[in-house]
């Protein structure tokens, strides 16, 4: 969850050092996450080039919930409200992004 995170950073710093708005999107279905630009209506387009674009695989014990979604940074060191949960090794845990701070962190949940 560590690499998660930091990607998370990465996305908020780049926001701000840049002056756009960036993201994290993440797949359910694909068991994946990327750094990405935000705001682009099409998502082929918002991907960004370089060692950051890489798609990351979460580790097969890991399983993401729910439907596509992005955690969106803003320039101005803020960021959208998002709740993702994880399920690993029968524990539940739930990402959240402080919308104020841009800070991630997680709650478990048996």
């Amino acid at each position: 969850m560590r690499d998660v995170c930091s990607l998370l950073a990465l996305a908020n710093e780049r926001a701000v050092l840049e002056k756009a708005n960036y993201g994290v999107r993440f797949a359910p279905d694909k068991n994946a996450y990327w750094l990405m630009l935000d705001g682009q209506e099409d998502p082929s387009r918002s991907r960004i080039r370089g060692r950051w674009s890489q798609t990351r695989w979460l580790p097969s014990s890991f399983a993401l919930s729910g439907a596509e979604t992005t955690a969106a940074f803003y320039p101005d060191g803020t960021a959208a409200p998002v709740e993702i949960e994880f399920t690993a090794h029968g524990r539940r845990r739930i990402l959240k992004v402080d919308p104020l701070t841009a800070r991630a962190s997680f709650d478990e949940r048996a």
